[in-house]
């Protein structure tokens, strides 16, 4: 009737069949993505692993290696604080050993798994979780499934490598460099702050493990150190400085990094503005 309270009643739902017997339910597989990051993607969060259409809980990809060797985590959900890396004896990808994780991508940096291949190799690589006496248990596994020459353009970069660089007006997050053919060197753009100054290192491939420095702390010099673990030269960075003075930036620069023979040889910086 309207305007009127009508009785509400509610029944309780029975309980899932494992949940009655006292195990726990079953995981919901599919409600995690996960992600390769891995020296031939430039540790980047670009290659997703595919679930599987039909074993839940198996996740897979096939990826080509560039370069001689390979080396890889897993990210769950593009998170880099939850990855998923061996245990020590582990590596080699077999299923006697488990996954350790989620933990940090600082904390486990170095902490890979291993492809013994070389360039032009293709990997499938599978991530498989499963239940195991009420708990879930991770493996990982792979093995080589063919080989495809790589094109010049791929084998170009490859010999070149790719260049990212870390400063203080990004708080320290990698942005990449982009390659000058003509002049022979990478590049970057930024915008020197309301400080007057911004501090700068370089990683090759985007691998923390591999850091271009200078030789002293501040420093303007254009000689390049490196490639060294962020471990041993935190600090040591570039300064670009620009004009001093509060409520003023400091211009705008470009950042060069010179190739010769394949290899990083002095650092520059011009201001455009």
């Amino acid at each position: 009737v309207n305007g009127k309270w009508r009785t509400v009643v509610w029944d309780r739902l029975p309980k899932p069949a494992a949940e009655a017997a006292g195990e726990p339910a079953p995981p919901a597989w599919g409600a995690a993505r996960h992600f390769l990051v891995a020296n031939w993607n430039t540790w980047q969060l670009v290659q997703e692993m595919e679930p599987h259409p039909k074993i839940g809980g198996l996740y897979r990809r096939e990826v080509q290696l560039t370069r001689t060797g390979g080396e890889f985590q897993i990210a769950v959900n593009r998170d880099t604080d939850q990855v998923l890396y061996p245990s020590p004896d582990g590596s080699a990808g077999s299923l006697a050993h488990p996954v350790r994780g989620p933990d940090t991508a600082l904390a486990t940096r170095g902490m890979n798994w291993f492809l013994d291949g070389k360039p032009g190799d293709i990997f499938r690589i599978e991530y498989q979780m499963a239940m195991d006496h009420g708990a879930i248990r991770k493996a990982v596994a792979f093995r080589r499934v063919g080989h495809r020459q790589l094109t010049d353009a791929q084998m170009e970069e490859a010999a070149r490598g790719r260049y990212f660089i870390v400063g203080s007006w990004s708080r320290w997050n990698p942005q990449e460099m982009m390659w000058n053919g003509d002049g022979g060197y990478f590049q970057f753009q930024i915008d020197v702050g309301q400080e007057g100054r911004e501090m700068f290192q370089i990683l090759m491939d985007n691998d923390w493990r591999l850091v271009l420095h200078p030789e002293s702390m501040d420093s303007v010099s254009s000689e390049v150190l490196g490639p060294t673990d962020s471990s041993q030269c935190d600090g040591i960075n570039w300064m670009v400085s620009g004009h001093e003075g509060a409520g003023r930036t400091g211009g705008r620069y470009v950042i060069k990094l010179h190739i010769s023979d394949e290899m990083p040889v002095r650092v520059e910086w011009v201001r455009r503005s």
